[in-house]
């Protein structure tokens, strides 16, 4: 019944813009991954386009991620519950180190409470008839956080929590420039290095490798972009993953607007490194997000986004999004 609805308002996003005049934007997908947090801590590799920074030059991307989850699962192997918003703030600094090559580092912070979006979640699953699935068994405004699997009990957080996540090193290449039929092409990987606290469920407790490819295709003013992605998982880490290995992709379609401003319709999915008989831990994800990307001024881009789960649970509730890139 959800996803049916997520539908119907994909196909009024999109109709409700046919027919205006477009322009040719390439600002490139929304950088917000799945926030469902025994998956987020190991996706060091954002939805982005095929372009890098000039040689020479530097962006700072300051993007905040507010999410809202409910989910609660017990079963013979573990119990994991997951009930509370986080805000997770992430500074992104990127250099052009040569022509068509980018490097970069990125520093989360993590900041989870009981929030206050239950209450509009609860009545706007009640408006469009969706089902209230676990927030039917908690109360509004909770905060806990438990993984448990087994005999042992990984982590259990009651409280408010505030800390850094692990730090994430970047590179980029772009390989091909995007011309005529033939889609731009770019290579990239990522280092996570164990800077949160995994206790706390803000890092791995291990280092996360990454490598990935993404396509850019511009066709007429829409704009085309695919990701795909592959973790590695440092198997000493100390959080029960039961593969060494995920992988993660967007699909996103960037509509230009207006000459400032682009509209976005993307997928994210990602699959999962558990094997525990719970599906809170070992399900893939979907997830589907609305945005816009508005040029605010010539060295200035904002990004707002909202996140809707598609399938399962193992992704976040909901998520709303919103950045600003400085280019210098």
């Amino acid at each position: 019944m959800k996803s049916t609805g997520v539908v119907a308002l994909s196909i009024a996003f999109i109709l409700l813009f046919w027919g205006y005049p477009c322009y040719s934007q390439n600002l490139g997908p929304i950088s917000t991954r799945n926030q469902h947090l025994p998956h987020l801590v190991f996706l060091n590799l954002p939805p982005e386009g095929a372009a890098t920074v000039a040689k020479g030059k530097g962006a700072i991307d300051l993007n905040l991620d507010y999410t809202n989850t409910c989910y609660c699962e017990r079963g013979g192997s573990g119990e994991v519950i997951i009930d509370m918003e986080m805000m997770r703030f992430s500074p992104v600094l990127r250099y052009g180190a040569g022509e068509g090559v980018e490097i970069g580092l990125e520093m989360p912070f993590f900041y989870f409470y009981g929030g206050f979006l239950d209450w509009p979640i609860w009545d706007f699953h009640e408006t469009f008839g969706f089902s209230q699935g676990d927030r039917a068994k908690r109360g509004k405004g909770e905060v806990e956080y438990l993984v448990r699997k087994g005999n042992r009990c990984w982590l259990h957080l009651t409280s408010a929590e505030f800390g850094p996540g692990d730090l994430n090193l970047f590179a980029k290449l772009r390989v091909l420039e995007q011309r005529g039929p033939y889609p731009g092409l770019a290579l990239r990987s990522a280092l996570q290095i164990p800077t949160g606290d995994e206790e706390e469920g803000m890092g791995t407790g291990g280092p996360v490798f990454g490598l990935g490819l993404i396509l850019e295709e511009q066709i007429g003013n829409l704009s085309l972009y695919l990701n795909a992605n592959c973790h590695f998982i440092d198997p000493s880490r100390v959080f029960p993953v039961d593969r060494y290995y995920l992988f993660s992709g967007t699909l996103a379609a960037e509509y230009g607007f207006r000459e400032d401003l682009s509209l976005l319709l993307q997928v994210n999915g990602n699959s999962s490194p558990f094997s525990t008989g719970m599906d809170l831990l070992d399900g893939g994800a979907a997830e589907i997000i609305w945005g816009l990307k508005w040029k605010v001024w010539k060295k200035a881009i904002l990004t707002f986004g909202v996140t809707e789960e598609l399938v399962g649970k193992t992704s976040a509730d909901v998520t709303l999004t919103t950045g600003i890139r400085f280019n210098f």
